[in-house]
Parts: C-alpha cells; sequence; structure tokens
C-alpha cells in the first residue's frame, strides 16, 4: 500500500483498524461498484433492513463422523487409531465429533456425551478408558456362564421340556456304524462279534 510507505507503518493495532476505516471510507464506501453499480454505502441501507442478528450460541465448526462400536470389543476407529466406548454401545452407531479447536475426540450416543479422548498419532496403539477396559475384560471373562436366549416360540417349547436338575450331556451317536443292509442298530454288535 502506498500509504504505508508515505506515513510508515502503524505502531498498534488500533491505528492499523483507524488507518484501514479512513482508506475504506475514501477508497471504497463512495464509489460506484462495477456490477450493482452502487456504491457500498448506499447499498448497505437497502439491505440493513433484511439482515437479521447473528445467534447467540457460535457454529459447530466440528468434524462429525459416524461409527459401529465393535461387537467384541467396544471400540471405534478414527484415523487409523482405536478408541474405545463403554461396553453397553457394543454393535451401536456413534457419533464421533472432532472439534477443530482442540485435540480431542468426543463419542455421543443418542445426543448424549459418553466419553472424551485425547487424539493419539496415527498408528498409536489402541486408546482405552480405564474404566472401559475393567467392564470389557468382565464381559470377557465371564461370557462362558451366559444363559441362552430364546425367541418367544422357543422359550415355550423349553419350558415344555421340564427337564429338573441333571446332567443331560449324553454320547453323540456314530452314525459311522449303521449298516442300512442290516438289522444292526449302531451300538457296535455285529451278531455277537464286537
Amino acid at each position: 500500500m502506498q500509504e504505508v510507505t508515505v506515513t510508515g507503518p502503524p505502531a498498534s493495532i488500533n491505528e492499523l483498524n483507524r488507518r484501514a476505516d479512513e482508506w475504506l471510507e475514501h477508497n471504497v464506501h463512495h464509489r460506484p461498484h462495477r456490477v450493482t453499480g452502487m456504491a457500498p454505502a448506499e447499498r448497505i441501507k437497502d439491505e440493513l433492513q433484511m439482515l437479521g442478528p447473528l445467534p447467540r450460541l457460535r457454529f459447530d465448526t466440528s468434524k462429525r463422523e459416524s461409527r459401529q462400536v465393535g461387537q467384541a470389543v467396544p471400540m471405534i476407529e478414527v484415523d487409523g487409531v482405536f478408541y474405545s466406548v463403554p461396553p453397553a454401545l457394543a454393535s451401536q452407531i456413534v457419533e464421533v465429533r472432532l472439534p477443530v479447536d482442540r485435540r480431542i475426540i468426543e463419542v455421543r450416543h443418542r445426543g448424549q456425551l459418553q466419553v472424551t479422548h485425547q487424539i493419539a498419532p496415527s498408528g498409536s496403539e489402541p486408546v482405552w478408558d480405564p474404566r472401559h477396559r475393567r467392564e470389557a475384560e468382565q464381559i470377557a471373562l465371564s461370557r462362558h456362564r451366559r444363559t441362552p436366549r430364546f425367541s418367544p416360540h422357543e422359550q415355550v417349547l423349553v419350558d415344555l421340556l421340564d427337564l429338573g436338575e441333571g446332567d443331560y450331556d449324553v454320547e453323540p451317536v456314530r452314525l459311522e456304524s449303521y449298516d442300512p443292509d442290516s438289522a444292526c442298530c449302531g451300538c457296535g454288535w455285529a451278531g455277537g462279534v464286537r
């Protein structure tokens, strides 16, 4: 700008703003625009009636993505790194929110914040919240004790069995011992010879 050569660099931000206001007033606001044919100072008078106030809340510029939580291990992957989520969210779809002004990952489910993690460098080991890890390990170690889940139709059939207490493991039947051309029943007994 020629003004800087003549007047020298501004001593403060306030002086820079004052100079910018003077330059706009002298060089821009009162000259007709090439496209509209109106000076910006005149055009703003017409447009002010159509402008409304800005929202009270700041616009959220965070990057948002959906992720499905793993079924066996309650984690989601973001940029090559796995992050834990509460095990209760296994197989659920969650929202991952990455604020542009902070190095964190927020995980939300149905609009509720579930966990916040610091962003780890790409290729890092999985990032666990200690509470999530404990809960996931407890679930994994207790899996063998799960009770079977039956559909309502299957449950009616199970209730009809009324087997009571006991051990109902039986030997599997060896189908290869059946001979369809003889009277053999598959017990291994073949006419007195075993």
